[in-house]
Formats: structure tokens, sequence, C-alpha cells
């Protein structure tokens, strides 16, 4: 990481970038952004969310949320931002 570049690969949904396409699954559940659990319209900034995630599960060794659906991984998510 001496360019400051990160680089997250998970291309098993990978596909053209097209503003007008959006998927009700992407992603792997406990790195799912809330606007896509809420299946709203959603760009690439939940790639941020994903990856916010994924440090925060190296930082504290353990996952942020862990969700066993997709309403719980919701809660979760409004639980610790006091929602």
């Amino acid at each position: 990481m001496t360019t400051g570049q990160v680089k997250l690969a998970d291309l098993g949904l990978a596909r053209i970038y097209d503003v007008h396409t959006v998927l009700n699954l992407v992603v792997t559940l406990w790195y799912r952004s809330p606007e896509v659990l809420l299946t709203t319209t959603y760009a690439t900034p939940v790639d941020i969310w994903s990856c916010g995630c994924i440090f925060a599960e190296l930082y504290r060794r353990k996952p942020l949320f862990s969700g066993q659906s997709e309403a719980d991984q919701l809660s979760k998510t409004f639980e610790l931002q006091n929602v």
C-alpha cells in the first residue's frame, strides 16, 4: 500500500457499470450498504461502505455486522448508528 491505493476483489458479480442498471443482490450480506438492503437506488459509494466494513473487521478481528438475513443485517446496521 505504498501508493495509497486499496484494492479489493470479489469478482463474483462483476459487470460493466451502468447507472440505469440496479441489481437487488450484490455483495456479501455482511458488507451490504443500507441502500442495497433497502433496495433503493445506489451507486459506486456502496463500495466504500463495503470497504469500511472490511477495515472494521480487520481492526476488530470480527465482523462489524454479522446479520443472518437482510432484515437482521439492516437492524444491526441501524443499531450501531443509534437509528
